[in-house]
């Protein structure tokens, strides 16, 4: 659902124009996100007065975009908004965990029999190394 209502603009300090909300209780806040240093985007929004709050810094702006469109109402991967493909990408997240929790066993078992091995190696060096003093 999207609401809209007559909102006036002012001038930010940065040069942009900015909604002011003042006096309207409809109003929602907007996050937006903008270049603060040559690799740092900020995501924060404009008070009613039109001062600039900020809420997190990021190394580039596909970050800060995915967070704004997150704190705007947004589903967590801006790339993705209908109902299947978050239930596929959680169907995806769950197979991860699946394969990773399969990796770590197996892991743990080519280490047992790596073990086991070097056991026999030693074992077998050592008898023969007794036939051969004999």
């Amino acid at each position: 659902m999207v609401t809209t209502s007559t909102l006036s603009t002012s001038t930010s300090s940065t040069g942009m124009s900015i909604p002011s909300t003042e006096g309207d209780p409809s109003a929602t806040q907007v996050w937006l996100y903008q270049r603060a240093e040559r690799r740092c985007w900020t995501v924060g929004y404009f008070d009613p007065a039109g001062h600039w709050q900020p809420e997190s810094d990021h190394s580039n702006p596909e970050d800060a975009a995915s967070r704004v469109h997150w704190l705007n109402g947004g589903h967590h991967d801006p790339r993705c908004h209908d109902a299947g493909c978050v239930e596929a990408r959680d169907r995806a997240e769950a197979e991860v965990d699946r394969l990773e929790a399969t990796v770590d066993r197996l892991s743990a078992t080519a280490t047992r029999w790596e073990l086991q091995a070097r056991r026999r190696a030693r074992r077998v060096r050592e008898l023969q190394r007794r036939m051969g003093r004999r």
